[in-house]
């Protein structure tokens, strides 16, 4: 089982979502040249769809995911999370073109309102530059500005997505337990 944001219940195989097609490589891949360091963060609409499927696409559809997706199936997972009545999502851009996605929902709690986030990733090729970092920064602060207390996710412990996260402030809540069941 995957226990990352978003990939929760998700078994590894691929042959649970199937084979992707040969045009799914040609018509999602992300090809843009990108250079220099302007970086800056801004909340995500439905319109922006197009460049979240290709970051989402290069991101888990490599180790240590190894997600495959069609075009159909990832747009409808993507627009179930963009269109939902509480969703909340972000973008990181480098140089204007997107590099870096957190896709989530707000959740009222007798605690305080939650950012639960779904789906965070960063290009792979731009990992390990605090990217990454920068961004969950910049989404604390839209957070607080906007009163929600708590950032709520799911990863897996053997992933470096769990190193992550622990190195910018989250803490484990080891009273949480996961279940899941195939439904046949």
């Amino acid at each position: 089982m995957v226990f990352s944001p978003g990939h929760a219940w998700r078994e590894r195989a691929p042959q649970r979502w199937g084979a992707a097609p040969s045009s799914l490589a040609s018509n999602c891949k992300y090809t843009a040249a990108l250079g220099g360091i302007k970086m800056n963060a801004r909340q995500l609409n439905i319109n922006d769809i197009d460049a979240v499927k290709i970051v989402f696409l290069n991101t888990f559809s490599k180790t240590p995911w190894n997600d495959t997706w069609t075009c159909q199936q990832l747009h409808e997972y993507i627009s179930e999370i963009m269109e939902n009545r509480s969703s909340l999502s972000f973008g990181i851009y480098q140089n204007d073109i997107l590099v870096g996605i957190a896709l989530g929902r707000i959740k009222s709690w007798y605690e305080g309102t939650e950012y639960w986030i779904e789906e965070f990733g960063i290009l792979p090729e731009l990992q390990q530059n605090g990217i990454g970092s920068k961004f969950i920064s910049e989404i604390e602060a839209i957070l607080s500005q906007k009163g929600i207390a708590h950032i709520v996710l799911l990863t897996e412990r053997n992933v470096p997505a769990y190193r992550f996260y622990k190195k910018n402030g989250f803490e484990e809540n080891s009273e949480i337990t996961v279940f899941s069941k195939a439904v046949h």
